[in-house]
């Protein structure tokens, strides 16, 4: 599906899409408690998306995740600076207070000292809460920044599925949709005497007569399963994370403030790369993307996926943009100028 998309879009090269029919798939889904007990999750939202859908979603994820990841370690770096630094000023503060105290036995009734001893103590009181204050926002920066690797994280913002289910009071379910490869997505939470349990399940699937499927603990984002298109935190981390996150609407601005700078810059990048040898005509261009970024072929690489994510973009919010004949180049130069991926003629 990936190599038809890309190859059409670049080469205009029409192709037909093989005849399907439609199939059930089904399943269960459950989860053991760590008493043995079997807990079937009733009314869990089942959804299945083709795989490209998917692969798009992680990918604008993941480039999200970076930027978050790169501002808190940055804000974790500077709180471990400020630590350091207070620590070896508390350290003094403490020697020092030990010192006048010394003198003070030494001289009970001198008022001097009396004063003197006071000052170091609130002195190492106020730099002992100062560096409890330090470590909080160290934890908590720690915290949030793990965030982006919660099932959370990926759940939100998911598009509409092609085909939707939810599950029964036993936990089954049933899909009737086209046979074929797709994903399968499911988030769900129950109470329990320690808080509410968050399960998150995206896996492959195949589409087909007989075709089932079961969703458990051993192929939750955070079992470590292999084929989990995901790997997220275990329950106690990832509630931290979620936790420390609340009210973190400042971060989500910050997040898309970034994205829009890049998106800036990319758009710059491949108005500069088009003007300086601009074709004349669709083909040209065409042949000269496929030249200059090679992976463009290659229908696993990003640069592909993010062509062709611009690609229906445009389509639908800004048409105009495919009257200029050397659209094929922009729309690469902008695709590869997002992952950084240089034109060959550069590098």
């Amino acid at each position: 599906m990936k190599i038809l998309i890309a190859v059409g879009v670049l080469c205009g090269i029409a192709y037909s899409v093989a005849t399907s029919h439609s199939a059930e798939l089904s399943g269960e889904v459950f989860v053991v408690t760590k008493g043995q007990s079997v807990v079937k999750l009733a009314l869990t939202p089942i959804s299945l998306y083709e795989p490209s859908v998917i692969a798009n979603h992680l990918q604008a994820k993941k480039e999200k995740a970076a930027l978050v990841d790169a501002y808190f370690k940055e804000v974790s770096a500077e709180a471990q600076v400020a630590i350091d630094e207070a620590e070896g000023l508390l350290a003094k503060a403490k020697a020092d207070r030990d010192a006048v105290f010394t003198r003070y036995l030494a001289d009970i009734r001198n008022e001097a000292l009396e004063r003197a001893y006071n000052a170091a103590v609130a002195r190492a009181e106020t730099l002992s809460a100062t560096l409890e204050k330090l470590e909080n926002i160290l934890s908590t920066g720690k915290a949030r920044g793990r965030y982006p690797y919660t099932g959370i994280w990926h759940f939100e913002d998911l598009p509409k599925p092609a085909y939707f289910a939810k599950t029964g009071a036993d936990g089954r379910f049933a899909i009737d949709a086209q046979d074929g490869e797709y994903v399968v997505a499911a988030a769900t939470s129950r109470k329990t005497p320690r808080g509410d349990e968050d399960y998150y399940w995206l896996l492959p699937v195949t589409v087909k007569d007989g075709a089932s499927i079961t969703l458990a603990n051993d192929n939750l984002a955070s079992s470590g399963n292999a084929q989990s298109l995901i790997e997220t935190l275990d329950e106690e981390r990832t509630e931290r994370a979620a936790n420390e996150f609340k009210g973190g609407e400042w971060l989500v601005t910050f997040v898309e403030m970034k994205i829009r700078e890049r998106d800036a810059e990319a758009a710059a990048e491949a108005k500069r790369v088009a003007a300086n040898n601009a074709p004349k005509t669709e083909a040209a261009a065409r042949e000269m993307a496929i030249r200059n970024y090679p992976a463009l072929s290659d229908a696993t690489s990003p640069l592909n996926r993010e062509f062709v994510l611009r690609h229906k973009q445009y389509r639908a919010s800004k048409p105009a943009f495919f009257n200029d004949p050397a659209w094929p180049l922009t729309l690469a130069a902008e695709a590869a100028a997002s992952v950084t991926e240089k034109p060959v003629a550069s590098r």
